[in-house]
C-alpha cells in the first residue's frame, strides 16, 4: 500500500481526491476520537489505526492531520450552523425558540466536546485565515437571529431583549465548559462514573434551560 501512494502522490497534490470512501473514513473516525480526545493528544498514527489504514492514506487525501482536523471543524460547524438556525427561525414563540436553542447548543456540544479546541487548534496550526472568517459569519449569523427572537419575545411580553453577543457568550460559554471539562465539573458535582456524567448532563441541560428562560423573563430587568 504504502509503495503505491508514493507513486500516486507524484502526480497528485495532497487532498485529492475528495469523493472516496476511505476518505470519509478518515473525517468519520477524527470525529469520533474527538468525542473523547483533545485534537493535540491524536497523531497520525491514531487516526489512521482507528479508521484501519496506512498513515500515509491521511498524507495523500489531505495534506497533513492539521488539514484533516480542518475539515472535521467545517463538518462541526455546519452541523452548528444548522442546528442553531433552525432552532431560532423555526415555528413556536420566542420562548420555545430560545429553549429549542440551548437544548440543541447542550446537545451539540456534548457530542463534540473538543470542538473550541479544535478551532484553537485550526488558528495555531492549520488554516487560520479561512477559519477565522468561518467563525466571524457564524458569530454574524447567530447575533442575527437571536436579537431577532429577543425582538419578537419582547412584542409578545415573553422575554426581554439583552445583548445578543453576550446571550450568545453565556450559553455557548454554559455548554462548552460542561462539555469539555468533566474533571472539574465531576468535582463540582461530586461524580465520576460514566453513568454519573450521563445524568448529569440531562439534568445540567435542564438547569440551564430555566437559567436562560428565567434572565430573559421580563419581571427580571425590574429585580
Amino acid at each position: 500500500m504504502a509503495a503505491k501512494l508514493e507513486g500516486v502522490e507524484a502526480k497528485r497534490r495532497p487532498g485529492r481526491p475528495k469523493d472516496d470512501a476511505r476518505r470519509r473514513d478518515l473525517i468519520q473516525e477524527t470525529l469520533r476520537l474527538l468525542q473523547s480526545n483533545s485534537p493535540s493528544d491524536l497523531s497520525r498514527l491514531d487516526i489512521a489505526r482507528a479508521a484501519g489504514v496506512d498513515p500515509a492514506l491521511i498524507r495523500y487525501y489531505f495534506g497533513d492531520k492539521d488539514q484533516l482536523f480542518g475539515e472535521v471543524v467545517e463538518l462541526i460547524a455546519a452541523e452548528i450552523v444548522d442546528a442553531g438556525t433552525s432552532a431560532l427561525t423555526g415555528p413556536g414563540t420566542a420562548r420555545e425558540r430560545i429553549l429549542r436553542f440551548v437544548r440543541g447548543s447542550h446537545a451539540v456540544h456534548i457530542r463534540h466536546p473538543h470542538y473550541h479546541q479544535l478551532i484553537l487548534h485550526q488558528i495555531t496550526h492549520g488554516r487560520k485565515a479561512k477559519i477565522r472568517r468561518m467563525r466571524t459569519e457564524m458569530s454574524r449569523l447567530l447575533r442575527k437571529n437571536l436579537l431577532s427572537v429577543l425582538r419578537d419575545g419582547e412584542k409578545a411580553g415573553e422575554l426581554r431583549v439583552v445583548d445578543p453577543g453576550m446571550l450568545g457568550i453565556a450559553i455557548i460559554g454554559m455548554c462548552e465548559y460542561f462539555s469539555s471539562s468533566w474533571g472539574p465539573v465531576a468535582a463540582l458535582l461530586g461524580e465520576e462514573s460514566v453513568r454519573e456524567r450521563a445524568a448529569s448532563s440531562d439534568a445540567y441541560g435542564l438547569f440551564i434551560e430555566d437559567f436562560v428562560l428565567r434572565a430573559l423573563d421580563p419581571a427580571s430587568a425590574r429585580i
